[in-house]
């Protein structure tokens, strides 16, 4: 007897998500060809520009990495003279990271790149489009966030 498979319908936006942040992925690291950088490294560059001091453990949960791939990564960052570690005597044995000036000047070329993979991403949508879907991302992020947040963990 055979089974008669059926479509599902819609495909679950999680699967549109993850399908978008690897194609997103994919363009960044294109677009960073002549930088030198990956896109791992350009999100880290980025996330700091854009806030604080972070740890390893802080980076790698931002980019969804292993914490074992964000000490490469940063490591090569360090390398290159784009982000400095010092311990912070309040922070435990927590090195954050923070751009120097070269990092700082790095950014232009990570934001050229990111704004091309970003215009090609929105292309087909009009202004009012973009502007509303990133408050419905934000709010998307700030619920997942929120629900974290309160599941008891200390992360």
């Amino acid at each position: 007897m055979s089974r008669k498979l059926t479509k599902p319908g819609l495909k679950p936006i999680t699967v549109l998500l993850r399908q978008i942040q690897g194609a997103t992925r994919h363009a960044t690291e294109e677009a960073l060809r002549n930088s030198d950088l990956t896109a791992a490294q350009a999100n880290v560059l980025t996330e700091l520009a854009y806030g604080q001091p972070r740890s390893n453990a802080e980076l790698a949960r931002l980019d969804s990495v292993t914490p074992q791939s964000m000490v490469e990564i940063l490591a090569s960052l360090e390398r290159r003279g784009l982000i400095s570690r010092s311990a912070k005597p309040d922070r435990g044995r927590a090195m954050p990271a923070e751009l120097t000036k070269e990092g700082h000047s790095q950014l232009l070329s990570v934001h050229l790149a990111m704004r091309q993979v970003e215009q090609r991403l929105l292309n087909s949508l009009s202004s009012a489009d973009i502007s509303r879907l990133r408050k419905l991302l934000e709010a998307c992020l700030a619920g997942i966030e929120r629900e974290h947040s309160g599941n008891g963990s200390d992360e």
